[in-house]
């Protein structure tokens, strides 16, 4: 693993009370690693997977509010998907550079490239990671974003306003996933009931 270039006292500075400090502490110490591989299988670079584990940890530090206890499960799906939500931050300016990159070679020579495909690979999530029951498997078909908000609001307890501040996201939008996952999930576990009827 690539060491992270930000050190725990640049993120425990921004953090007011030493109880927070002290739950921060635990999170880089048990999760930096984890945190890493997440965003550089997302990335597929690792100095660049290095600056969203920096922008993930900025986002935890000011969010410490929303933390009870470090060691559950509940924070550690916390910590995942804002590292998740940062790497997607990081891909889609680096997409936007390279996409005007190309528009100025296209004026240049009249041709295009495949730049993008080349240097970016696409945002996938498997289904692997949700392997179990079948809203699992359900919840990982729905898009990065679908599934980041639901998890947070349905599976973590997180208000949509707090959704809002974790992910970036307007109010409305998160209210629009929620909805729109809503009639996406009753469809798919509908098609899966009829699927496994079928194969009795």
């Amino acid at each position: 693993m690539q060491p992270i270039r930000y050190t725990l006292s640049y993120y425990l500075a921004l953090i007011d009370n030493a109880e927070d400090q002290n739950k921060f502490e635990y999170l880089y110490n048990h999760y930096q690693k984890q945190m890493y591989y997440t965003a550089k299988r997302i990335l597929n670079d690792a100095f660049i997977a290095e600056d969203a584990v920096h922008e993930a940890f900025v986002k935890i530090a000011r969010n410490m509010n929303k933390i009870d206890d470090e060691t559950s499960d509940r924070t550690r799906a916390f910590v995942m998907i804002v590292t998740e939500n940062a790497a997607k931050d990081v891909y889609r300016k680096r997409k936007q550079y390279f996409e005007k990159e190309i528009y100025e070679k296209i004026n240049e020579d009249g041709e295009t490239t495949s730049i993008i495909d080349e240097c970016i690979p696409a945002l996938e999530i498997p289904d692997s990671d949700f392997q179990g029951s079948d809203l699992g498997k359900a919840i990982g078909k729905l898009s990065d974003d679908a599934r980041q908000v639901v998890l947070l609001y349905h599976g973590m307890g997180y208000e949509v306003p707090e959704i809002a501040e974790i992910t970036d996201f307007t109010v409305a939008k998160v209210r629009k996933l929620l909805t729109r996952s809503k009639h996406t999930l009753k469809e798919l576990l509908d098609a899966m009931k009829e699927e496994a009827a079928d194969e009795r």
